[in-house]
């Protein structure tokens, strides 16, 4: 007991301090932007520029599903294109600043860099289908403005984004408690041979399992990050690996019980298959690389 305490620790501290650091910074740099100036990017008329800057902006964002999906109805209120907004919506809760430094301080910078570039083309490729299978406009008109505004204005200070960052830290506090207690009680004991019998199956079918078991979860980047830092410790294949952080921390049934009331249902049932698919996808070619 002694000793799962003292790893809880060291996974709560280390963790609740990069998160206020970094979660700092990020929201920061979004209190500086502002979407009207940015706009005439996402709304740039060569074709995949906008989808690009929308998930570059998501990239940067310290946001979870609850702060995204107010951005992005900001960004169809303001006329910005379905499929342009999507790659934002895809790229928010995978990648962010503090989630990235995180990942790197866990896994290294070869991981970090597979996982950042995947999570980046999987949100662009993501828009630009819903253009391609002509999906513009697929969002419940009457629902768009149900949203509240989220604080994205260009007037923010260093208070300001000091007092969001502990508030963010405030929300997820008791998620932050779980993953560090779960990750600290994985590492000492969960067997090493039960993750090798995991490893023993075909990776065709434990991916799309892992993506399962990562669906119901309503988590964030930075909570998921030390448990799967813990797994792929004990030797799960880092495919798997990949598959369970971004199923948990890009999609659950809170997030798809909203959508559900902003999408229409082609777009909807377009959102579910796409993600799913996604990950298992990226989850297997990292898992071939490694």
């Amino acid at each position: 007991m002694k000793i799962i305490l003292i790893n809880f620790l060291e996974f709560f501290v280390i963790l609740s301090v990069m998160f206020l650091v970094f979660s700092f910074l990020s929201q920061l740099l979004m209190k500086k932007l502002s979407l009207q100036t940015i706009f005439p990017l996402l709304d740039n008329k060569i074709k995949g520029l906008g989808n690009i800057v929308s998930s570059l902006i998501g990239a940067v964002t310290p946001f979870c599903v609850c702060t995204t999906i107010p951005v992005f109805t900001s960004m169809i209120q303001m006329g910005v294109k379905t499929s342009v907004a999507m790659s934002f919506l895809f790229a928010s809760p995978l990648i962010g600043i503090s989630g990235a430094i995180l990942l790197i301080f866990l896994f290294g910078i070869k991981f970090s860099v597979y996982y950042i570039l995947a999570a980046f083309i999987f949100s662009i490729i993501g828009g630009l289908l819903v253009r391609g299978l002509k999906f513009e406009g697929e969002i419940n008109e009457k629902l768009k403005n149900a949203f509240a505004q989220p604080e994205i204005d260009g007037q923010g200070t260093y208070q300001n984004a000091a007092e969001c960052s502990f508030k963010l830290f405030r929300d997820l506090f008791l998620p932050l408690v779980i993953g560090a207690v779960i990750a600290s009680f994985i590492h000492n004991y969960v067997p090493v041979k039960l993750i090798e019998t995991i490893n023993g199956y075909p990776l065709w079918l434990v991916i799309p399992l892992v993506a399962l078991i990562g669906f119901p979860i309503y988590s964030n980047i930075m909570v998921l990050a030390p448990i799967c830092f813990i797994l792929a410790n004990k030797g799960m294949n880092q495919g798997a690996v990949v598959t369970f952080l971004m199923s948990g921390a890009g999609i659950s049934f809170p997030t798809a019980i909203v959508l559900r009331g902003i999408f229409k249902k082609r777009l909807f049932a377009f959102y579910l298959a796409y993600t799913f698919i996604s990950y298992c996808i990226i989850g297997f070619i990292i898992g071939l690389l490694r």
